[in-house]
């Protein structure tokens, strides 16, 4: 049996709060023009790429990769 990610979930988290704040999930999927595959680190940048704007006045950590 094989498993594997095929998403990544973003959520916004405080170690003041007990609950979580679930954002867009990026999917893991082949990129055009790409011949390695896709993998959370590289689904983690895009998603962040695409979200910088709202994101750029925070500071955001990545965990994983």
């Amino acid at each position: 049996m094989t498993y594997f990610h095929s998403a990544i979930l973003p959520v916004i988290v405080s170690p003041q709060q007990k609950a979580v704040i679930s954002l867009d999930p990026e999917f893991i999927t082949p990129q055009d023009g790409h011949e390695k595959q896709d993998c959370e680190v590289a689904a983690a940048k895009r998603w962040l790429h695409r979200h910088r704007e709202f994101f750029d006045p925070f500071s955001v950590t990545m965990i994983g990769g």
